[in-house]
């Protein structure tokens, strides 16, 4: 995955004054969007009306957000992946103790 097209914008979103806590909120709303992608692909009752069932793109959408912040914070495309690596070895060790089925 290049992410150097979103660490760009990110730089620009900087310049422009974007702050930490606006791209924290902006990150609230697209994961509200996701929510209600997911709603509608799953036929929830009380999905709304007005949303899509695109939830690849709402996620998508939400991953770029959480980039944003982290280069924001000052963060690295090798300092991300350190994270990454540890998130994932976490969530790794998590799920080794469920049986598969």
């Amino acid at each position: 995955m290049n992410i150097n097209k979103i660490k760009q914008l990110s730089a620009l979103e900087g310049c422009l004054g974007i702050t930490l806590a606006e791209r924290g909120l902006k990150l609230c709303e697209e994961a509200g969007e996701l929510s209600a992608a997911i709603l509608k692909r799953t036929s929830c009752p009380n999905a709304s009306a007005s949303a899509q069932d695109n939830v690849a793109e709402e996620a998508v959408d939400t991953m770029i957000n959480c980039l944003d912040i982290l280069f924001a914070l000052g963060y690295e495309e090798d300092g991300i992946q350190a994270l990454l690596d540890l998130k994932c070895k976490k969530w790794e060790d998590k799920m080794s103790g469920f049986k598969s089925h």
